[in-house]
């Protein structure tokens, strides 16, 4: 079995702190590292066995999904979509992007559900959540913090994204066949579903536009250059992700 990270007490004891802030509600933990693995999949060469291992991984996370039960309620994919919309409300965000939200609650209502496409998903699993070891071609995942029940394709498109975006253009198109290849080697997704890939898209890009709008609501006097450039830059990706709001979503045949 592949190990799991330990967690460092803190000094009362307790493994989780849970803490009151003027910014809401935060809980904390903190672990002694990622277990044997050494290396974020960002940080390392391109390499196919490594690329195909990282699809293998998320379809047996997919696999052991379906099999998951568990106490603690996470949220589904309406909630987070309706915490987005509150928050868009909030801070007036653009009639273009509360229309996405209504047409992107109306799409996904009426998706197939069942036990082979849907269930919890890491909604993160991209490279630099990801952790490698080549010795022994052992895979680790961090931060679940993002986890919902949803589609499966949520979680292959999201990955695919950040293959794109990470790898340079030379290894782009061979590390998305070794990873779906990899993906396949497990189990085969439900082609119905990933045929919208898009929509999942901009789902993932609607409700990243909200997050990105709160964090930069409040503003503090005399904040550092890093701040202001890190303004700027969350403003570019907000830019580029309401693209496609309000659109009509097109029917895949």
């Amino acid at each position: 079995k592949d190990p799991v990270p330990e967690t460092i007490n803190a000094k009362s004891g307790e493994e989780t702190v849970v803490c009151e802030t003027p910014w809401g509600k935060y809980s904390a933990v903190v672990f002694k590292g990622a277990g044997n693995y050494e290396h974020r999949m960002d940080r390392l060469d391109y390499s196919d066995k490594m690329y195909f291992g990282y699809g293998e991984m998320l379809a047996r996370l997919h696999l052991l999904s379906k099999e998951f039960t568990s106490e603690t309620i996470r949220p589904d994919w309406r909630e987070n979509l309706f915490r987005a919309a509150n928050i868009l409300k909030e801070y007036n965000a653009p009639v273009s992007a509360l229309k996405e939200a209504v047409r992107l609650e109306e799409f996904f209502a009426n998706l197939p559900v069942t036990n082979d496409n849907y269930g919890l998903v890491h909604y993160d699993f991209e490279l630099d959540n990801i952790f490698y070891n080549p010795e022994t071609s052992n895979f680790g995942v961090i931060d679940f913090d993002d986890s919902m029940y949803h589609w499966y394709a949520m979680d292959i498109k999201q990955s695919l994204d950040s293959i794109r975006e990470e790898l340079p253009d030379e290894y782009r198109p061979q590390a998305v066949n070794q990873f779906l290849n990899g993906y396949y080697s497990v189990t085969n997704p439900d082609e119905a579903i990933t045929a919208h890939m898009p929509v999942f898209k901009r789902y993932a890009d609607l409700c990243g536009y909200a997050r990105c709008l709160h964090s930069l609501h409040e503003k503090w006097t005399n904040e550092p250059e890093w701040m202001i450039k890190l303004r700027k830059h969350i403003e570019n990706l907000m830019k580029k992700m309401s693209e496609n709001f309000g659109e009509p979503i097109k029917a895949v045949m």
